[in-house]
């Protein structure tokens, strides 16, 4: 599953909603829905976005029981912002790769697991919101997609409104499979197709973006993978 868990300010129904700070405060309702939509859908695994260090990723592990890896990438006085990543299956390690940047600092959180069927990496990421920056976090990330050797998932908010044009690199890399979604963004009313998954040729996948559920101003996509 993927979300761009938007701080929990579950801005749901239209922008104005974002400037409701004193939401902010309420994101443990938040959680506690996401707790009962991942026990409902049998859900593994969980890349996020838009997470504040270190109270609310506290709080993900706590409330849901799951292993957990991540830390803030980007830092304020306001908030300390970063990509978390929550597993049922045991965590073997985890890093953050740091990703050029013009404005707020941006970067890949890379998490290993132990499964049954063997391991598998996971990589969650954000990119920023100018597409000179994102074309070179773009390509990054498609050198380290080309080298890893072992099967793998990319999850993320890309923030490319023409994605086909942007995401040419990942779309052409013989190492990925894209996996076709409807738009996410906004949440009231979807239009733009922000947040992709991508997975290695060597695992099969469908995912399905979830309307019927909303946590924040991005839907939740929830994938199936598994081995060829």
């Amino acid at each position: 599953m993927f979300l761009n868990f938007e701080f929990g300010l579950a801005a749901t129904k239209g922008f104005r909603q974002n400037l409701y700070y004193w939401r902010y405060f309420s994101y443990l309702k938040i959680i506690s829905r996401l707790k009962d939509f991942i026990k409902k859908e049998n859900i593994d695994v969980i890349g996020l976005v838009e997470v504040n260090f270190p109270r609310q990723a506290d709080d993900f592990k706590k409330i849901t029981g799951f292993n957990c890896a991540g830390e803030p990438i980007h830092k304020n006085m306001f908030i300390n912002q970063g990509n978390l990543f929550l597993s049922r299956y045991p965590i073997v390690d985890s890093e953050i790769i740091k990703l050029p940047h013009q404005g707020q600092k941006r970067g890949i959180l890379r998490a290993k697991i132990k499964t049954s069927s063997g391991p598998i990496q996971f990589f969650v990421t954000h990119l920023g919101l100018r597409e000179k920056e994102r074309f070179e976090q773009i390509k990054l990330l498609n050198e380290i997609c080309s080298e890893i050797g072992m099967p793998f998932i990319v999850m993320g908010d890309f923030n490319c409104s023409d994605w086909r044009k942007e995401l040419e690199p990942l779309l052409g890399n013989p190492c990925l499979k894209h996996i076709d979604l409807e738009p996410t963004y906004p949440s009231w009313k979807p239009r733009k197709c922000f947040d992709h998954v991508f997975a290695s040729k060597d695992l099969t996948a469908k995912a399905k973006v979830y309307g019927e559920e909303k946590f924040s101003d991005h839907l939740a996509i929830v994938s199936e993978i598994d081995y060829v």
